[in-house]
């Protein structure tokens, strides 16, 4: 209980220094338009990556795969403070993790960008050896079939 306090309050700072730097920081970026454009991607992406942890486990419930009520092992959980959605949406495409409906967002999302969750999967050095043998696995089976 005493970690869950001291990470409420960790929050509640960060929401009050936020709200207090705010209207600076909007009104310096107002101020400095050859600054617009990094800032709304970089703006974009920091939401996009909020609303994977902060959605994480609706997200892992309903569009991830199970199997008998339990996700694969080889699943890419949403949470990842460094991901945003698009990247664990083709993480988990490109392995085959994806429920119906998260097969539907990939689409909707490729549509609108080609392969879109595709490309923004980020390989982490320490992780790309086994993430590349995952997409190896998942390539070859899709070919075979």
């Amino acid at each position: 209980m005493k970690i869950f306090f001291r990470n409420f309050g960790l929050l509640i700072i960060a929401l009050v220094i936020f709200c207090v730097l705010l209207p600076i920081g909007v009104l310096y970026i107002l101020l400095s338009p050859h600054h617009w454009s990094i800032f709304f991607l970089r703006l974009a992406i920091a939401v996009n990556q909020l609303g994977s942890v902060f959605y994480s486990q609706l997200f892992n419930n309903f569009l991830l795969r199970t199997k008998k009520g339990k996700l694969d092992e080889n699943v890419f959980l949403f949470g990842d403070p460094d991901r945003t959605i698009s990247e664990t949406l083709g993480r988990n495409q490109v392995v085959g993790n994806l429920s119906k409906l998260g097969v539907k967002v990939a689409d909707i999302l490729d549509t609108i960008h080609e392969n879109h969750c595709y490309k923004s999967i980020k390989i982490l050095r320490d992780e790309s050896t086994y993430f590349l043998a995952l997409y190896t696995t998942y390539a070859m089976t899709t070919v075979i079939k």
